[in-house]
This record gives structure tokens, C-alpha cells and sequence, in this order.
């Protein structure tokens, strides 16, 4: 089954990644701007940092959107997450079911982590959710289910969602995270 990307899951696309990307691309622009004609260690290094947290963070969203496949080993993908979302204490048990794509594992932990950044998470194969009893908001199980609204954490839920259901699998709001539900 293949799912066609709507005008409005286009425009919902530009909005999530201005709002995603935006952080690391001004702290390079500050530090470029700080940085001037002189060289100085700790701002390379704050470029160098907004540089290695952008691009974890791009990878981690191709694959959570499909474009960079399903098939990844549990040690990758553990070290795509780790990089890809540094704030986000992760617990990752995949054992149980290795037919699970990697690209549901990375986006449920991209919504997860985008709504709550440093609360710890657990990932297994009935799902993800937080270790603190984090509640799901409303506006995210919403998107899960189809009916994302228009702001950025809304259509990054909407367009994982859709990509999951183009795998056969569904994501289901489920008390303090997200299931994983093979339809």
C-alpha cells in the first residue's frame, strides 16, 4: 500500500522542518557571525556540535520517513537514536520482534522526544513510551489517527503516522506513548 503526500502534508512538511531544524541552523549562524575572521576553539566547536546535531537529526528523520529503508540492526539503530536525539535518555529492547522497521522505532521516538525532550524513554516492540508517566497530549493522538493540525509537532506525527500505515503497521496513542500494531 502506498500513500500519495497531500498539498496540505506538503505544507506541513516545511513547517516541521523550519521548526525542527531551526535551532542548530541559528546556532551556526551565530557562531559563524561570533566567529568573523579569527579562529577560536570553543566556537568552532559550538559549529562543530550544531553541525554533528543537525545532521544525527537529519538521518534520523530520513529513516523515520522511509526514505533511507527499513532493514537496520538494533546496535544502529541505537546509535542513530543516541546521536540523532542526544537530550533523550533511551531504553531500546528489540528482541522480541525483529520484523519491526526501523523506521517506526525512529519516529516514534522522534514524537516522543519532540514533545518531551529530555524525559527518559523505553522502546520494545509493543511500543514506545515515557518512564515518567508523561501523558500523550491530545493534539498528538489526534495526528496518530489521521487528523494532524496545522503546526510543525502535529505534522511530524501526521506524516510518521502515514508512512507507518504505508508499511502495514499502525501507531496508536496508548496511555503515556505510542503502540505499535501491525495491521
Amino acid at each position: 500500500m502506498s500513500e500519495t503526500i497531500t498539498e496540505n502534508q506538503a505544507a506541513l512538511v516545511v513547517r516541521w522542518l523550519c521548526h525542527d531544524m531551526a535551532t542548530p541552523v541559528a546556532t551556526l549562524l551565530t557562531a559563524s557571525e561570533l566567529l568573523g575572521d579569527t579562529g577560536d576553539a570553543e566556537i568552532n566547536g559550538l559549529i562543530t556540535a550544531a553541525i554533528r546535531k543537525l545532521s544525527a537529526r537529519l538521518r534520523l528523520v530520513r529513516l523515520a520517513l522511509g526514505a533511507a529503508g527499513n532493514s537496520m540492526n538494533a546496535a544502529a539503530l541505537a546509535k542513530l537514536l543516541g546521536e540523532g536525539l542526544p537530550d533523550t535518555p533511551l531504553a531500546l529492547d528489540l528482541d522480541g520482534n525483529p520484523d519491526l522497521p526501523a523506521s517506526l522505532v525512529s519516529g516514534v521516538a522522534l514524537i516522543l522526544s519532540d514533545i518531551s525532550r529530555t524525559a527518559p524513554l523505553a522502546i520494545d516492540p509493543a511500543g514506545a513510551r515515557w518512564t515518567n508517566d508523561h501523558p500523550l497530549p491530545d493534539t498528538a493522538a489526534r495526528a496518530l489517527d489521521g487528523n494532524p493540525e496545522a503546526d510543525g509537532r502535529s505534522a511530524m506525527i501526521g506524516l510518521i503516522a502515514a508512512h507507518a500505515r504505508s508499511t502495514g503497521w499502525a501507531l496508536q496513542a496508548q496511555g503515556s506513548g505510542v503502540a505499535f500494531v501491525q495491521a
